[in-house]
């Protein structure tokens, strides 16, 4: 969410303008024990509720979820998975090697302008084994649910909110994890 090009630490300095003499502490900063994703994340969840301007629909915010599949040239780096792309379009290959995102964000914006403020992006799918190497006890559901679960989370702090997905997610999974 924060690098305008695929270069790591150098893009995350460069588009926050972090001097380079800070390059050895972001690196720390990334390996650090002192912080968790949960937590840096409610913290984004908070400054957005409390400085963007959301749009209600009534009184309930409008998240916005999605899937992207990115594909991928090495097929051996973790997470990457062959997928299937559901395109109708014919100019892409039905199956791809790569990356599957799942993407939840809030609609921001006035009657002029409207857009989608991402709060949550994370890789979903094939990273089980990925859990596996720290002994982590979740158990990685389907992107779908995924998709739900983090909405939910994001609802805790901004509270109550429509989620919009495509027909995609339109599943028996999705239903039951919205249910749950």
């Amino acid at each position: 969410m924060l690098r305008s090009d695929t270069l790591g630490i150098t893009s995350v300095m460069r588009d926050l303008a972090i001097s380079p003499r800070f390059y050895e502490t972001m690196l720390h900063f990334f390996r650090a024990n002192s912080w968790s994703l949960e937590s840096l994340a409610n913290q984004w969840f908070h400054v957005v509720k409390e400085y963007a301007p959301v749009y209600y629909e009534g009184d309930a915010a409008v998240l916005i979820g999605d899937g992207v599949k990115q594909a991928k040239e090495a097929h051996y780096m973790p997470g990457v998975k062959k997928l299937h792309q559901e395109s109708e379009n014919s100019s892409k290959a039905e199956y791809i090697f790569g990356h599957m995102f799942g993407v939840v964000g809030v609609l921001v914006g006035d009657i002029n302008q409207w857009f989608c403020l991402p709060l949550f992006i994370n890789l979903q799918d094939g990273v089980s084994t990925i859990f596996s190497w720290k002994d982590c006890p979740e158990i990685q559901n389907s992107h779908v649910g995924q998709t739900v679960e983090n909405a939910f989370k994001i609802t805790k702090v901004i509270g109550k909110s429509i989620l919009l997905l495509d027909r995609y997610f339109l599943s028996i999974t999705a239903l039951a994890k919205l249910n749950e």
